[in-house]
């Protein structure tokens, strides 16, 4: 499969192999392309189609549970004793009641720092569908060698360190304060470390396009 339209590469799906896959395409007789050629794009959606296939079978045996756990009653039960619990369907819905709700949500530092912490969260990952591609442009690499490297990174850097975490949390037995300024700090830390990208070697001049022509 072969374009010249540059695609987003999904550096935890795709790899090496799948990218070098072509599926029901026959190039034409006046183009020789191969997986090493930076437009060439290979079976990108295969990662996609068996990652939903393993999704699928990760789903099975969540079938085996019952529709309420033990003791769910009691806890419905107990949360509606509760002094500040209120039932959904005795709540007005309007604008008047919605102002409120609002400000009670930003007065709740706890919820409202969470939220902050998660959304700066998405963005730094989400560059990661990006990286690939800059990483391809910098040092002439093939989108599935791109992706392979970055994967090879991003994933066993986020197993050791959720590992590594629930290590220290249990080693040291953190407190909900403790473990907050911890993860502050290290994101803190692995977000300046986002700056080394804008590192680079200067670009080559090319005749005529950077620079005048001396050739008359």
């Amino acid at each position: 499969m072969t374009t010249k339209k540059k695609r987003p590469v999904d550096n935890l799906k795709n790899n090496q192999r799948m990218c070098s896959f072509t599926f029901f395409f026959q190039q034409p007789k006046d183009v020789k392309l191969t997986p090493d050629d930076n437009s060439w794009v290979g079976a990108w959606w295969l990662g996609y189609f068996l990652g939903g296939i393993l999704a699928l079978i990760a789903t099975i045996p969540l079938l085996g549970f019952p529709r309420y756990l033990p003791n769910t009653r009691a806890l419905q039960a107990e949360k509606k004793l509760a002094k500040d619990s209120v039932p959904d369907d005795e709540k007005p819905h309007t604008l008047k009641e919605f102002l409120p709700s609002l400000k009670s949500i930003f007065k709740n530092k706890v919820f409202l720092f969470l939220t902050i912490s998660v959304t700066a969260e998405s963005f730094e990952t989400a560059g990661a569908t990006f990286i690939p591609k800059y990483i391809e442009s910098q040092f002439n690499l093939s989108s599935s060698d791109a992706s392979l490297y970055i994967g090879g990174i991003v994933v066993p850097g986020a197993v050791i360190g959720m590992l590594l975490g629930g290590y220290l949390i249990r080693r040291f037995k953190w407190t909900c304060k403790e473990c907050i300024t911890f993860a502050t700090i290290f994101s803190i830390t692995s977000g300046l470390a986002l700056f080394v990208f804008l590192i680079h070697c200067p670009n080559q001049d090319i005749n005529t396009i950077q620079s005048p022509s001396t050739n008359r």
